[in-house]
């Protein structure tokens, strides 16, 4: 989780009174703030960001692994629970092929997201940058994205996203047709 802390956290708290300043004139606040415990929801509702983009994250081997991070998935669930419990607005992303490119619990997770009712799902897709230590390893087959992708479609009836991160490439291929064609 770039930018985060040894704990997944990314520490928005210091900036609290310059975000409230923004949101007073008028700019419109998107937040990736990495994992959430109770305190860090309740300030988010304080703060009142105009969407808080969460990842949920529900393989083991790549919290470890690819996150590196010495948590269990359940805070990835909780951390969503909790963002809902106080009304932030949410849009939780999901990233697929996070395992070192594998879809494993991909469509786990957007079965706990829909439960939450969330404002609006971002699919992303694990994208592999050379000179990174997994700068090797390829990213999930595009048959594999568009069964994620249409599985989305399927559960969840609200804003749904291919969101920025992608292999290069993509973006003219999806935003060409806007997945007319693949029947999402």
């Amino acid at each position: 989780m770039g930018g985060s802390t040894d704990r997944g956290e990314v520490p928005f708290e210091p900036f609290r009174c310059a975000i409230q300043e923004l949101k007073r004139l008028r700019l419109r606040i998107f937040m990736h703030v990495g994992l959430v415990n109770e305190r860090r929801a309740r300030i988010l509702s304080e703060i009142g960001p105009d969407m808080v983009l969460y990842d949920v994250v529900l393989s083991e081997p790549a919290i470890k692994d690819v996150l590196n991070l010495d948590a269990p998935r359940i805070a990835f669930v909780e951390g969503l629970r909790l963002l809902r419990e106080y009304g932030v607005r949410v849009a939780p992303h999901v990233v697929i092929g996070i395992n070192r490119g594998r879809v494993e619990s991909e469509y786990e997770a957007l079965d706990l997201i829909v439960r939450e009712d969330p404002e609006a799902l971002i699919l992303v897709v694990f994208t592999p940058y050379p000179g990174t230590p997994l700068g090797t390893i390829d990213p999930p087959k595009v048959k594999e994205v568009l069964k994620v992708l249409r599985y989305a479609r399927l559960v969840y009836s609200g804003p749904l996203a291919l969101g920025c991160m992608r292999p290069r490439g993509w973006g003219i291929f999806v935003n060409r047709d806007r997945g007319r064609k693949f029947g999402i």
